[in-house]
Parts: structure tokens; sequence; C-alpha cells
């Protein structure tokens, strides 16, 4: 079995992205959603357990920056990112980090 985490970090203002809504999915079914906290993690995914298959895992990242906007004047492109991914079985572990700003991102597999 296979543990899902992420980290968000909001890469224009240099620290975590609280508050960003994400979406787990295998297929077309909703496996979890949930808020990142103060650090930018969303616990609740970790613990999560899950098997083979095929995955979606989406950030509402629009929605924080959004929030945000005044205080950055205003404005921003990327509304949502979405990474589709494979689970094989053989790795216990997948995390799966958000560098975000209002204007790019990027997503990787991390350690």
């Amino acid at each position: 079995m296979t543990a899902i985490s992420s980290h968000v970090l909001d890469v224009e203002n240099g620290c975590p992205a609280a508050g960003v809504e994400l979406m787990l999915f295998q297929d077309d079914d909703l496996l979890f959603s949930g808020v990142t906290n103060a650090d930018g993690r969303c616990p609740a995914l970790a613990e999560l357990v899950i098997g083979p298959g095929n995955f979606r895992l989406r950030f509402n990242s629009g929605k924080y920056f959004e929030k945000l906007s005044p205080s950055r004047g205003g404005g921003f492109f990327i509304k949502s990112s979405t990474i589709e991914f494979s689970v094989d079985g053989d790795q216990s572990k997948y995390h799966i980090p958000l560098l975000a700003s209002r204007f790019s991102l990027a997503m990787y597999k991390g350690s």
C-alpha cells in the first residue's frame, strides 16, 4: 500500500501556501478533499493509503492567489493545476510538492 503527501509553497512570497484546496481522484472517483494548513501541507492526505492505479491530484491555487491579490497587485493566471500519475505498488510513499506563483507553477515527485 502507498501513502500520498504534498507540500504547497508560494514561491512568489517565499512561504508555505496555507488554505489551498486539493483533491485526489482515482480515475473519476474522488478519494480525498482537503485544505493545506499553515505549513502548506495537508496531513489528512498523508493518512490515506491507496493501492496501485491511476490518480490525479488537483490543486486549486487560484482561490489562494485570489485572496492575496490585493496585496500582490491583483490578477493571477493559473486557476488550478492537476498532476496525473500512476502508482505501481512498489513504493510506500509518493510526495508531490507544488511550487506556485500567480503566473507559473512546478510540480515534481519529491522524496
